[in-house]
Parts: structure tokens; C-alpha cells; sequence
């Protein structure tokens, strides 16, 4: 975090927009950035972040759970900033330790409106009751220095998965080298993100060679034109040591204690791999200054605008169908009538057990319909290409020096001074 003007809140944790503070240049602003549980699963976005201006660290990320995929109630929450894991490429934040309850568990929040029971309520979610206990002591308070202590609030867990940046010091003696470890190792910085090489000398059984120790220096920049740079430091020295930084903060700790070490009679700073934003720690001799020469860079090219936009929208449209039908039916009659007359042969053959079956058959209304393909619409565009000319101006800074020193002066021999770099 770096300071601005800006008004202040009155609760010890204050968002960072309505700071006087701004992220650190070097550090990744991760406001904006999309938030993902261990499985990937899109939790929400990182809204803005929760800092401790007193400390000049972040605590919370604060997270908007609009468009989450696990069916959440949209709305904002915290997650203490040492929870979450910077994607190693990808400009997504991970929370590994993140299941549906907890997240349906956790307080909503709202912009000055944090207590500190909201923060104890976030840690029991996330940690468990264990850290308060039933009565928590002062030293556990939230707000207090100790409090925020706790690995789930180390700011530096968030770069676990980006490349280190190489933090270099080189010193004249094993016994500088050790003490500055020693002192790196109480400061905080783990065991693992620290090198220590050696040179062998008449003094020093142990350590690399000559070449060995040179091709070890070189190992750590990243192009040969690079170490080339600080051959001679690293050949008047006889000892290194590199640490692994993984945030603009530890690259800035670690490089003030490997500077404060390095021996005065030598000519050698803390060194910065490429790609790096990590500032060497420089002496100057009193009483210089230093001017910015600019130059503006300007690039012309095209880039791809939307000009237009065009929807095309489908609808059923219904539309009744009526037809006039004519409906046939039949009905069976059956019409006995009297008579008195003499049977005839042909009688006789009726004139036996049988059965007569006549059936009935009517007209009913039937309605069937099926779909037909009637128009094809076909959407495209077309492009047409025209060259035009663009222009710029690109400005820069030109030094110019004029000796305006008197003739007794540039007689007067300089008079010589030494000052460690």
C-alpha cells in the first residue's frame, strides 16, 4: 500500500478506495478479478479490499457474490486476505478453503458498517472457535496487532503461486553473509526462500569454486547480458545470498536488510533479476540530483470498434384456422308391419334361428396439422477496407549542460572523495 490524500474512516479497517492509500506499485490490483473456490467453481469477483491503514496491510478481500455459479445469495462478504492464492497466470483469485456453507454462514457486509464481532464471526467460520475461545483475551481482539498475526491474515500467502523475484546481496565474507541470513530468518522470511552460496578461499575450506560460484551468480538473471552487468561486484565479493520474494513487500524488506550488510569497502548493491520490480538499494554521494530525462513513445496502429449492431428476434405468432364441414351420421330403423299372406319357397329359407347385425357409422370433426418450412433467413455482413492515414506527435527530453564554471575555478584541482554505492 502507498499513500494518498484521501478522508479516513473511523473503524481501524477501512476500505481502500475511501483511503489515502493506493496499492503499491509492483503489486498486482486484484479489485475487479474474478474469485473461484478450490474446483474452479466462479464464486464472485473481488469488489474491493479491506486494509489496515496503521499497518499499511490489506485484511480482507471484500467479494461480491453476484453471478456466482453454487446458487448463492448475491451479496458482499469477507475473506481474510491470507486465505486466498493469486493464480499463477490468470487474473483469478483462489480460495481453496471455500464450501457452500460457509459461504451461506458468512455475515454480509456493508460499507462502514464493520464491528469487530463481524470479524470474529468471519474468523470462527473460517478457522473455527478454537482461535477465541468463549472469552477471547484483549491481545485476540480484533484491531489489535497480534490479532492480525495469524497465518490466515499474511498478506504475503497471496503470491504463493507467482514466479519469485530474486532479491541479491553480495558480501566479502561468509561471516556477512551468515549474519545477514541470520537476521533475514528473524525478520520472518522462511528458511526455504533463502540461498546462500560461498566462495572457496585460502580463508574458506567450504563454498563453490571460482567458476562454479560465477556460474551460480549467473543462474539467477535472467539473460547473460544481465549478470554481465555486475560481473565486477560479484567478482570482488566471496559471498551470496538470494532470496525468493514472492510480493513487492517481502522484494522491498528483503532487499533494505541485504543492503544494510553488504560490505563498505566494495563496490556492490542488492541486484534485481529481469522482470522485476524490485528497486536496487543505491547510495549516492551528497548533494546530487537527479533529472528525469523523458522521452514519449508513441504507437500508431488500428485497433477494431463496433460501429453498429444489429438483433434479430423470432416470435410465434398464432393464428386460428376454421374450416365449415358437413357431418354425415347413420341410424338404424327398424319398422315391423302386419300382413296375412301365403308363404312362398323362397320364405322357408329365412325361415330358421339367425342373427342380422347392421352397424351405424358417423361423421366426426378431425383436426391434423403439421409444420412446413416456408422462408430461410440468412444473416451475414459485409466488410469493406479503405486505408487512411493517422498522426502523432511523440515529445521528449533534451539536456542540455552549460559550464558556466569561471576560468580560477577550472584551474583549482578537484578535490577527491570516496562514498560507497
Amino acid at each position: 500500500m502507498e499513500r494518498r490524500e484521501h478522508a479516513a474512516s473511523t473503524y481501524h479497517l477501512q476500505e481502500l478506495g475511501d483511503s489515502k492509500y493506493e496499492v503499491a506499485k509492483g503489486e498486482a490490483d486484484i479489485r475487479g478479478w474474478k474469485v473461484a473456490d478450490a474446483q474452479g467453481n466462479l464464486v464472485g469477483k473481488v469488489k474491493e479490499l479491506l486494509c489496515d491503514a496503521g499497518a499499511l496491510k490489506v485484511r480482507y478481500l471484500i467479494v461480491d457474490l453476484e453471478g456466482n455459479l453454487l446458487d448463492l445469495e448475491p451479496r458482499d462478504i469477507l475473506i481474510p486476505i491470507g486465505l486466498a492464492e493469486l493464480h499463477e497466470a490468470d487474473d483469478v483469485v483462489t480460495v481453496s478453503n471455500l464450501s457452500v456453507d460457509k459461504l451461506q454462514a458468512l455475515p454480509g457486509y456493508e460499507t462502514n458498517k464493520l464491528s469487530q464481532e463481524t470479524e470474529r464471526m468471519v474468523q470462527r467460520i473460517f478457522v473455527g472457535d478454537h482461535v477465541h475461545g468463549t472469552t477471547p483475551s484483549p491481545a485476540r481482539q480484533p484491531g489489535n496487532p497480534d490479532y492480525y498475526g495469524q497465518e490466515q491474515f499474511n498478506q504475503n500467502n497471496l503470491y504463493r503461486n507467482r514466479k519469485a523475484k530474486n532479491v541479491i546481496g553480495l558480501f566479502a565474507d561468509a561471516g556477512s553473509a551468515q549474519r545477514v541470513t541470520q537476521e533475514l530468518l528473524n525478520s520472518g522470511f522462511p528458511k526455504d526462500s533463502m540461498e546462500v552460496a560461498l566462495r572457496h578461499t585460502s580463508d574458506t575450506q567450504e563454498g563453490y569454486s571460482s567458476s562454479n560460484f560465477e556460474r551460480f551468480f549467473h543462474s539467477l538473471f535472467a539473460t547473460p547480458q544481465e549478470a554481465s552487468l555486475h560481473l565486477g561486484k560479484m567478482q570482488n565479493s566471496n559471498a551470496l545470498v538470494v532470496v525468493h520474494a514472492y510480493s513487492q513487500d517481502e522484494a522491498n524488506r528483503a532487499a533494505q536488510l541485504l543492503d544494510s550488510h553488504r560490505a563498505s569497502e566494495l563496490d556492490i548493491q542488492v541486484e534485481q533479476t529481469s522482470g522485476s520490480n524490485i528497486p536496487p538499494a543505491q547510495s549516492y554521494p551528497t548533494n546530487s540530483t537527479s533529472i528525469p530525462v523523458m522521452e514519449e513513445q508513441v504507437h500508431l496502429g488500428k485497433q477494431q470498434v463496433e460501429t453498429g449492431r444489429t438483433r434479430v428476434h423470432s416470435h410465434m405468432v398464432e393464428q386460428p384456422a376454421e374450416e365449415h364441414l358437413r357431418l354425415r351420421e347413420e341410424h338404424i330403423q327398424i319398422e315391423r308391419v302386419p300382413i296375412d299372406r301365403s308363404a312362398a319357397a323362397a320364405h322357408f329359407n329365412s325361415f330358421q334361428a339367425g342373427t342380422i347385425e347392421l352397424k351405424e357409422f358417423a361423421e366426426v370433426p378431425v383436426i391434423s396439422k403439421a409444420a412446413h418450412v416456408v422462408e430461410e433467413i440468412t444473416i451475414g455482413k459485409d466488410v469493406e477496407v479503405h486505408e487512411e492515414i493517422i498522426h502523432a506527435t511523440a515529445r521528449k527530453t533534451e539536456i542540455q549542460i552549460d559550464d558556466l564554471r569561471n576560468d580560477s575555478a577550472r584551474n583549482t584541482p578537484p578535490t577527491t572523495s570516496s562514498s560507497p554505492l
